[in-house]
């Protein structure tokens, strides 16, 4: 047990300590509630996922992620499942996170409203394609993947965790990323396959976002 943490330890140092200065950055803009710097929330997320996809990138394939398309039983019924399953948890969710404490909108972490052009391409990216494949990439493959049998239960608390923190600090928005982790964690330990948590989840966040993007797209550019 011991050999395994520590080399999951090595091969986790880098994310972690990324993890722990965005999440730095970002409490710190928080806690001063200085909405001059809000905007800087947009680029330190794009930094941190990108970073992690970097860190990572040895681990995706995009030839890999195709090929997966013509296996029914162990990626297309698997996806499957899974959105269903998210998709369940998402409308739950909508009635359970509203009761929780403190969980009104100006708690929440304060996020970019774009007003320009490039900063929507930015977070459109971001939050369309880069934050699910990166979250996969790390809080899936690469803690609970790493993980043996006796550290699997640490891993996926690990997991669930770091999760919640990459999105935010507050009671609302961490239920919100369980929301979404959980059913994610499940599938990748079924399935020990991280092509299906990332087309599960890149679906999930295009299906939730795209027609807010497409309106701040249009906002901007007849503005």
């Amino acid at each position: 047990m011991q050999d395994e943490f520590k080399k999951s330890i090595k091969s986790l140092w880098f994310p972690l300590v990324w993890e722990a200065l965005f999440v730095a950055s970002y409490l710190f803009i928080w806690l001063r509630h200085d909405t001059r710097h809000q905007n800087l929330t947009l680029y330190f997320m794009f930094l941190f996922y990108v970073g992690i996809i970097v860190y990572y990138h040895k681990s995706f394939s995009f030839r890999e992620f195709l090929k997966q398309f013509t296996k029914i039983k162990t990626f297309l019924l698997p996806a499957a499942a899974a959105g269903i399953c998210i998709w369940l948890i998402h409308i739950a969710a909508g009635k359970l996170i509203p009761l929780i404490p403190f969980s009104q909108p100006e708690l929440r972490l304060p996020m970019s409203y774009a007003s320009a052009l490039l900063d929507e391409v930015i977070y459109a990216l971001t939050i369309l394609l880069l934050q699910p494949v990166a979250e996969e990439l790390f809080f899936r493959k690469g803690l609970i993947g790493a993980a043996g049998r006796k550290t699997l239960f640490f891993a996926i608390c690990a997991s669930l965790i770091l999760s919640a923190l990459s999105w935010s600090v507050t009671p609302c928005r961490m239920a919100e990323a369980l929301f979404v982790a959980a059913p994610m964690v499940l599938f990748y330990c079924l399935t020990k396959n991280v092509y299906v948590t990332i087309l599960v989840h890149v679906i999930f966040n295009i299906v939730i976002n795209v027609i807010d993007r497409v309106y701040d797209f249009a906002r901007i550019w007849y503005s």
